[in-house]
């Protein structure tokens, strides 16, 4: 129901008279404060759900980062076990080459 222009709810219901008679008994509520609740409902409702929306994405973003680490960690460990192979072959190379060149040195001096 419209009221000078502004919407009202409007009840309508028996109502029993101590005379013993019946009467209608008719309410209007002005619907001004209850739009004011919604719209204040539906804006904290808003922020909340932006601040989940916020939240799932940083963890999304975290997940991801803790998986490119964990694989980052198992290239890294791949990567020093190759250096460490490296670093013995190449001093087992250089003690060879020492002992071959020892050798051929003594070699030549002994008649």
């Amino acid at each position: 129901m419209i009221v000078q222009g502004q919407p009202v709810l409007e009840l309508l219901g028996p109502f029993a008279l101590e005379s013993g008679g019946d009467a209608t008994l008719r309410l209007g509520m002005r619907l001004d404060g209850v739009r004011r609740a919604e719209r204040r409902t539906l804006g904290r409702l808003a922020v909340s759900l932006s601040t989940v929306l916020v939240l799932m994405l940083v963890t999304l973003g975290f997940v991801a980062l803790r998986r490119q680490y964990g694989e980052l960690s198992v290239r890294h460990a791949a990567a020093e076990q190759a250096l460490r192979r490296r670093d013995r072959l190449t001093a087992m190379g250089e003690l060879a080459s020492t002992v071959a060149h020892e050798v051929r040195t003594r070699s030549m001096r002994s008649p």
